[in-house]
């Protein structure tokens, strides 16, 4: 798993950015949050899914003969709210439409929140549907949420999406990698939860690897794959989530603890 070039950025900001401009950015993302219940605040974002790459090393710390890099790769979109009671089902973007393992299906008559952009990734029109359906169901919950992103392009509110009960904040520019929630930890235990499940399938391909095609050890349909990430998402404990938004520091100590 991993992300787009044009997203991937925590790397370089983890050790380029100032920690006064960390803690200024702290501060402000505490005044915003303030006066929000920790289940009202939420933050979303996104990582690549390579759903059929097989590792570049066994667990002997050999490469596999015979396997291949796999590119075929799917983005999700995860999004939580910082007292963990709240997992939002995945979004998936691939770059088909309709893939043919839906077996004529939509995404959602699998029970896939499904989406599809030329090159797999996050757009516009798909971050503003998703948050036209928030809206929606919050509006249904009589609740109103604030939602924070990081500040990527495809992250702007279109003038036409009327957001009555989803207030969107951006973090600052160049803290992403201290701040943002998803990045302080529960992506990385989401990750690993899907790489189990790789593995034990790659294991039950036995066959595959006696036969001599090693290089379908890791394949699996698109479907199965998204059906992995989606119960590894929502086994994610709701201690590791919250955990990890104290970690940053950008919830008051009074929204802290009230989510304790």
């Amino acid at each position: 798993m991993g992300l787009p070039a044009s997203c991937n950025t925590a790397k370089l900001e983890a050790g380029s950015t100032p920690p006064e401009t960390v803690e200024a950015g702290r501060a402000e993302m505490q005044t915003i949050t303030t006066g929000y219940e920790p289940a009202d605040i939420y933050n979303m974002d996104e990582t690549s899914f390579f759903y059929c790459l097989s590792p570049h090393r066994s667990i002997t710390r050999n490469r596999v003969p015979g396997t291949k890099k796999s590119k075929k790769r799917i983005t999700l979109a995860l999004t939580s709210n910082a007292d963990g009671s709240h997992m939002v089902d995945p979004l998936f973007i691939g770059s088909a439409m309709r893939p043919r393992c839906f077996g004529g299906q939509t995404g959602a008559e699998l029970g896939f929140d499904y989406h599809s952009s030329k090159k797999a990734w996050m757009n516009g029109g798909i971050f503003n549907s998703y948050l036209d359906a928030m809206n929606t169901k919050m509006v249904e919950q009589g609740r109103r949420i604030l939602m924070l992103v990081d500040n990527a392009p495809p992250h702007q509110v279109n003038a036409d999406t009327q957001l009555t009960n989803v207030s969107i904040r951006m973090l600052p520019p160049n803290t992403t990698a201290y701040l943002q929630p998803q990045d302080a930890g529960f992506i990385a235990s989401f990750k690993a939860k899907v790489k189990q499940r790789q593995l034990q399938n790659a294991l039950d391909q036995i066959d595959a690897v006696m036969s001599g095609r090693q290089d379908r050890l890791y394949e699996v349909p698109l479907v199965e794959a998204m059906g992995w990430a989606q119960d590894a998402w929502r086994s994610i404990e709701q201690s590791t989530v919250r955990n990890c938004w104290r970690r940053t520091g950008i919830l008051t100590s009074d929204s802290e603890s009230s989510s304790a």
